[in-house]
């Protein structure tokens, strides 16, 4: 597709055959209540490839992922429109990139919200295995996924989280922006994420809470 630049995830897939994205969290601003300068032109891009894809088309749907790092203290309780949960500081990245979206032309019938996760690794597990959707998570079927996110960060994701957590096949999307020398997702955070990711497997018991109490104690 013309415009996007592609990283391999599972072999032989094609982006013909991706029927649903998902958009892990890249910080919010310094109010709590927006998105960052990555986050949003995260979103942005996420949101053109979700057009152009035709997700909503094909039946799939597009997942906005992610609450808050866990440094980020800003923001004072929020609640969703027409919600009673309450989310103790600010309002999540996800809540913020579905705003995006829908403002940027995607259908509302194709966006799903997964406001809980906090790194890269809850992203991936919340959006497969968390929610309210059984035992799919946020997802409708088993089709292939586009995962959305700059480069770097990108290839954490499809070499070392993907496979150990996704139970269907992926590649990436990758995001365009200048370098701006800052190695946010370097040796360091991928050596975090292998110590966190340890043993597990798609569809390991309690693949949750697992990777939840082990992501917060070791900070992948």
């Amino acid at each position: 597709m013309a415009g996007f630049v592609v990283m391999e995830g599972s072999p032989g897939l094609t982006l013909d055959q991706v029927a649903h994205a998902v958009s892990p969290g890249r910080g919010r601003d310094a109010s709590g209540y927006g998105l960052s300068t990555k986050g949003l032109l995260r979103a942005t891009h996420a949101a053109e490839f979700i057009i152009k894809q035709g997700i909503e088309a094909r039946g799939g749907v597009a997942i906005a992922s992610g609450y808050k790092t866990p440094a980020d203290k800003s923001g004072k309780p929020w609640s969703p429109p027409r919600s009673s949960e309450i989310f103790r500081r600010g309002k999540p990245e996800a809540y913020s990139t579905a705003d995006a979206w829908r403002k940027l032309g995607v259908g509302a019938a194709a966006i799903r919200i997964e406001p809980r996760s906090f790194n890269s690794i809850t992203n991936l597990v919340n959006c497969e295995y968390g929610g309210r959707g059984g035992s799919r998570g946020y997802f409708p079927d088993d089709r292939p996924v586009a995962i959305v996110a700059q480069e770097k960060h990108l290839e954490r994701f499809i070499d070392v989280i993907a496979p150990k957590v996704l139970r269907r096949d992926y590649l990436g999307i990758v995001v365009p922006e200048e370098d701006d020398g800052l190695d946010q997702d370097g040796s360091l955070y991928r050596l975090a994420s292998q110590a966190t990711l340890l043993g597990v497997r798609p569809n390991a018991p309690y693949i949750v809470g697992r990777t939840t109490i082990m992501a917060r104690g070791i900070g992948a």
